[in-house]
């Protein structure tokens, strides 16, 4: 037998063939289905955040209205007033009822404002939509809007201005109390005008609008709470449906009567 002259313990290496690299071809498919997905993806992505913003927002109005049933509770069934002869507004009467806040009393027992401050409120994540972005708030703007026609309650053939009472409304369940605020516009009150300038801007509104009016900030939809305490989201941007159709004239629906 013939013995081979390499060391016993020498191994043979062999070649191993290089990588195969990809071709043009599959490169461009791979980036084609990439492509693809990410048009699939991105606009549900979109979706499932706003979803999720207009769940936080509803929740929120609930917790307004919870926050509102207890200050009518304590007050006689009274409602607060948008904004009373002080400059107060609805956020500064309810502010112990969402946060660790206390009122300020004047001589005659009456609020006249909260401890630390009542710019305070206006930052507190109860009352903002949360489409609000971060530069605005605690200015005020993205704060729901407060109807303000409840500023005066209806007797008979005329308006008085004393704080109004669920009791005095004869539709509470359609009664509009809070709608969403457009934030870049305003916020605090709602008018009953008409909707935001986004109505019009983003989704062709063809009658009345105003900075203060409830804001379609989730699609053509705005957020509201109303006077049986329920909330729900409706479109304001078509001018021949609830809330503008409202009968004899267009501020029947936000009408305390």
């Amino acid at each position: 037998m013939t013995s081979s002259p390499l060391p016993i313990n020498c191994q043979i290496r062999r070649a191993c063939p290089a990588a195969a690299a990809f071709t043009l071809i599959e490169l461009l498919t791979v980036i084609a289905i990439i492509g693809i997905l990410a048009a699939i993806l991105i606009p549900t992505v979109g979706k499932v955040r706003q979803t999720a913003r207009q769940s936080l927002c509803i929740s929120r109005a609930r917790e307004l209205g919870s926050a509102i049933q207890l200050y009518s509770g304590d007050h006689r069934d009274q409602l607060p007033f948008p904004k009373d002869q002080a400059g107060k507004r609805w956020v500064v009467y309810i502010a112990p009822y969402i946060g660790s806040f206390t009122h300020n009393y004047d001589q005659y027992g009456e609020i006249s404002g909260i401890k630390p401050n009542d710019a305070a409120i206006y930052g507190h994540p109860a009352v903002l939509c949360p489409t609000t972005p971060q530069d605005v708030i605690g200015t005020g703007r993205g704060v729901f809007g407060y109807n303000v026609k409840l500023n005066s309650t209806f007797n008979g053939s005329t308006m008085r201005d004393t704080p109004a009472r669920v009791a005095d409304l004869s539709a509470p369940s359609w009664f509009p109390v809070l709608g969403t605020s457009q934030p870049d516009k305003s916020g605090i009150q709602m008018s009953y005008v008409g909707p935001s300038p986004r109505a019009h801007d983003e989704y062709g509104f063809s009658g009345t609008y105003t900075n203060a009016g409830p804001s379609p900030n989730f699609g053509r939809k705005a957020i509201f709470l109303f006077a049986d305490w329920h909330v729900a989201a409706h479109d304001v941007c078509n001018p021949d449906a609830w809330p503008w159709n409202g009968k004899g004239h267009q501020n029947d629906s936000f009408d305390v009567k």
